[in-house]
């Protein structure tokens, strides 16, 4: 069949560019079909399926006419199951009449895209032949209604098989029963032979046509040959029950030619009656030793069972098509022919028929495990290209081993395309099941690499709030005396630091760029009751990536949202030893330098003071203050309440910064080598809400008195006594 003749067109839609166009001839666009919107051309698709369905279910039920004329046993005589051929005949005309109308609608799609050509759209029918192209554009549908596919059509759906049926039921004592019986088996031979030719191409165009429904090919294609198979080894079955029927009725009349006082009339059910017991010892294998019995040859065992005279048609269904399915698939080596012409005839169809179908069937599997192979190799291939891919991507070793595992037996990924690998095509080509472990496995990779963030990497929020980033080789990641505003952690590759004050350097995996002010801004404004917006610092270097780079990136405001709930003592412990200098004397020194005890000390001794301090935190219900004053507070953050002893229930909120500040008092009054006992607190200080501060001893203070307050004075008194004398030696010199 030619590919112009095929049921379904493939239908999209446009819209116009134009009001206006002048008429011409249509527009292909890689091979696709555009057609008016004007008839609802969506629908295409559904009636080809439906074709198809009709097409499967009527060639499954023209094969039930060679059932319907059946052999009496008892009366030896030809009749017809009635029951079978009224069902039978109702079931084909209604499918005969759903095919009609879904061919009209299929007509009336190509006569919409004639008119739509006529004004000029762009129209195209697929699959088109080139040398009726013309023709198919200029009215396909006329060309659609006179092509030989719809005389095929019209052809297979003649309601001839109903008529003759209707008169085989009808008859009863008819000899013409048998014109009628032959009549009905070659118009349904002949219309079955004609909805095989409509039905193979439609399948393997339906095939073509509806890659969501049918998305393994193959195994489609298989699944089409074994629906041919049984189709055909039904329609052989049936037929094989009929010629059953026949060759009966044949050894009847023979029998009864060579006998006088038969009647052949006796013959039909219904007609005159007599005696014809003798013909049983003629035409019954199994039950007569005569000699001279009649040669059945293919038709024997459907005799012989008695399946030709039986009334259940389930047995006689399932027998035949049994018989039919055994004898194509062994090609009809199991026949044992007589000498009858058309039964040889018969036998050469079904080994032909059987030969054809069991090649397509092997084909059709050889092909798809040739494919099968083909994508094997095909997925080895990118495989081993993936796996050196990855040996390559530096970061891949930073991952754990089983997500390493896991990316290199992933098979949804198409890096191979772009013959590269980098952290955001792993993250966007990958599962999201494997490539949302990566970001968590180098966050937890980074806890132990890079010390600034090892508290911040152990929560999960951390993991939410870094972004991956790829550098080219040549991009600038910081420009200088540019607002910086983020945090870049290096994972593979290498960044060009250059600086004016210090050497230019280049920094590797685990590196990490930051400004100094930066990081010291996100810390203390972290410990601020209520979020403050950040002054992004201006980057006093110039960085650019030397080849490509995978980092990640936070951002200011992220980190400081995530230094809130990391404790002061472990983000001082990170960092380095300069960054939490600043930070202590940012936090300690202007709380220290207002107390009256320390106002006339010198700043040095204070940033001394600062830097002995350690940072602490409380939880919520905890004392800081009760009994004896031991230690000395500077409160950053959190609240605190003071009861009084005297009066328990009495409390009130402490707003002080500075806990301690008699034991401070006492340190500096007495010799810092002198023991003195610490003096009693009369209020009990409690935490509220968590609470960070620095802790001072007694001994932080004195030491700081005896390094630094002992030297000024020493060192004031050395300047009194030298001023004194040199004044003394200036007046002896005047006398």
């Amino acid at each position: 069949m030619k590919s112009g003749e095929g049921l379904d067109i493939e239908v999209g839609t446009r819209e116009l560019q134009s009001t206006s166009r002048p008429t011409g001839p249509p527009e292909e666009t890689a091979g696709h079909t555009f057609i008016s919107e004007r008839f609802d051309l969506k629908r295409v698709p559904t009636q080809q399926r439906a074709l198809l369905l009709l097409s499967v279910a009527a060639a499954i039920l023209d094969p039930l006419f060679f059932y319907i004329p059946s052999v009496n046993g008892g009366s030896i005589c030809l009749e017809s199951d009635r029951n079978l051929g009224i069902i039978v005949i109702i079931l084909r005309s209604l499918v005969d009449v759903l095919y009609s109308v879904s061919w009209y609608f299929h007509w009336r799609a190509r006569r919409g895209t004639g008119a739509t050509a006529s004004q000029g759209e762009a129209v195209d029918i697929r699959s088109l032949d080139t040398a009726s192209a013309e023709q198919t554009q200029s009215s396909p549908g006329k060309t659609v209604l006179l092509s030989p596919k719809t005389a095929v059509v019209m052809l297979s759906i003649l309601p001839l098989p109903q008529a003759t049926a209707i008169a085989i039921v009808i008859m009863k004592g008819n000899p013409r029963l048998q014109q009628a019986v032959m009549l009905i088996k070659f118009s349904v031979f002949i219309q079955f032979i004609l909805r095989a030719t409509v039905l193979v191409p439609l399948c393997h165009k339906t095939m073509e046509n509806s890659p969501t429904l049918f998305k393994f090919r193959f195994w489609v294609g298989a699944g089409f040959n074994l629906m041919f198979f049984v189709l055909a080894s039904h329609f052989v079955g049936a037929f094989w029950y009929l010629l059953s029927v026949g060759r009966t009725l044949d050894c009847w009349r023979s029998v009864c030619r060579s006998h006088g006082g038969c009647n052949p009339d006796s013959l039909y059910c219904g007609g005159s009656v007599g005696n014809k017991s003798y013909l049983n010892d003629y035409c019954s294998p199994g039950k007569t030793s005569n000699t001279t019995a009649f040669d059945f040859g293919i038709y024997h065992s459907a005799i012989e069972s008695n399946i030709v005279a039986s009334t259940r048609f389930t047995l006689k269904f399932t027998y035949c098509f049994w018989w039919g399915l055994r004898n194509l698939s062994s090609l009809g080596q199991n026949l044992d022919n007589s000498a009858y012409e058309w039964e040889l005839c018969f036998s050469i169809c079904i080994s032909v028929i059987g030969l054809i179908l069991v090649s397509l069937f092997i084909g059709n599997m050889q092909a798809y495990f040739q494919f099968r192979t083909q994508v094997q190799l095909e997925k080895m291939e990118k495989k081993e290209k993936k796996r050196r891919y990855l040996l390559k991507w530096e970061t891949f070793k930073w991952l754990p081993p089983d997500l390493q595992g896991d990316i290199t037996a992933c098979e949804e990924d198409n890096w191979v395309e772009t013959n590269e690998v980098d952290l955001q095509t792993a993250l966007n080509c990958l599962p999201q099941e494997i490539g949302g472990r990566i970001i968590p496995a180098l966050c937890s990779k980074m806890a132990s690499e890079v010390k600034t963030f090892q508290a911040l990497t152990r929560t999960q929020k951390f993991e939410k709030r870094v972004r991956p980033k790829v550098y080219r080789k040549g991009d600038v990641v910081f420009r200088k005396e540019h607002p910086v505003d983020e945090i870049v952690i290096i994972l593979r590759g290498t960044l060009d630091v250059h600086a004016e004050d210090t050497q230019d350097h280049e920094l590797g995996p685990w590196g990490v760029i930051c400004e100094e002010e930066l990081l010291k801004e996100i810390i203390t404004s972290s410990r601020k009751s209520h979020t403050s917006s950040l002054s992004h610092p201006l980057s006093r270097v110039h960085v650019t990536a030397t080849k490509k780079v995978d980092a990640l990136l936070i951002s200011a405001k992220d980190l400081q949202l995530l230094m809130k709930d990391v404790n002061l003592k472990s983000i001082l412990a990170n960092i380095s030893l300069h960054l939490s200098k600043e930070i202590k004397l940012h936090f300690c020194l202007p709380i220290l330098s207002k107390l009256p005890a320390l106002e006339k000390v010198h700043g040095k001794a204070l940033e001394a003071l600062c830097e002995r301090a350690v940072p602490v935190s409380f939880s919520p219900q905890s004392v800081l203050v009760q009994d004896d004053i031991n230690k000395m507070f500077i409160v950053v953050s959190g609240r605190l309440r003071s009861y009084d002893k005297k009066v328990g229930s009495l409390s009130k909120e402490c707003s002080d910064k500075f806990l301690g500040e008699e034991l401070l008092q006492q340190a500096l009054s007495t010799d810092p080598s002198d023991n003195f006992k610490p003096p009693v607190s009369p209020i009990l200080i409690r935490a509220m809400t968590k609470v960070e501060a620095f802790r001072l001893m007694a001994s932080d203070v004195k030491w700081v008195r005896k390094e630094w307050l002992y030297k000024e004075e020493w060192a004031m008194k050395v300047f009194k006594k030298n001023f004194s004398r040199r004044r003394n030696m200036s007046s002896v010199e005047g006398k």
